[in-house]
């Protein structure tokens, strides 16, 4: 069937950089390419992501690694990734991709060769239209999420941390 082509260029240095289809948030049930470097040589892979947590290999899912082609260039402070892959899906861990309307993707990128947890600031979600090539950056629940674990976090070291500490020592000696 057809293909679809992406060349990915970094020029902020090396390290993994990843693309997820079809996840209004990037990572909830997105079908993934992550170009990882093994032993100084770029090597891109099939992923899924269930949730905001690390993707997993298609392969070890029961899927099927659908990279049909891909190339990679490491410069000094640069790095350049060419994929192709199908429009359609080929098992239950991969998305249609729909040229006709605006293609929702994200990507992430770390500056280690092996996939690690990338910071809020290392991600960004966009809508591609691919009929013009205008590409328009999309807000995402990743932001939100990360503020409401940031903002629980400071909730409860201040219940557990202050207010049951304090009422203890009330209860204790007042």
């Amino acid at each position: 069937g057809p293909n679809i082509a992406f060349s990915i260029h970094r020029t902020d240095g090396q390290g993994w950089v990843g693309l997820s289809f079809g996840s209004p948030d990037g990572m909830t049930h997105a079908d993934m390419l992550i170009a990882t470097i093994k032993s100084g040589v770029i090597v891109v892979d099939d992923y899924w992501s269930v949730s905001l947590s690390t993707p997993q290999l298609d392969t070890a899912l029961g899927g099927k690694n659908s990279v049909k082609y891909f190339k990679g260039n490491i410069g000094d402070k640069e790095m350049t990734v060419n994929v192709i892959r199908p429009l359609k899906a080929e098992d239950n861990y991969d998305k249609d991709i729909d040229i006709n309307g605006p293609l929702q993707i994200s990507y992430a990128f770390g500056y280690t060769d092996s996939l690690t947890k990338h910071t809020p600031t290392n991600r960004k979600a966009l809508l591609l239209d691919l009929d013009s090539g205008i590409i328009t950056e999309t807000t995402t629940t990743i932001s939100m999420t990360y503020a409401l674990r940031i903002s629980h976090g400071i909730i409860m070291y201040v219940s557990w941390g202050i207010l049951f500490l304090g009422g203890a020592l009330w209860a204790r000696y007042y």
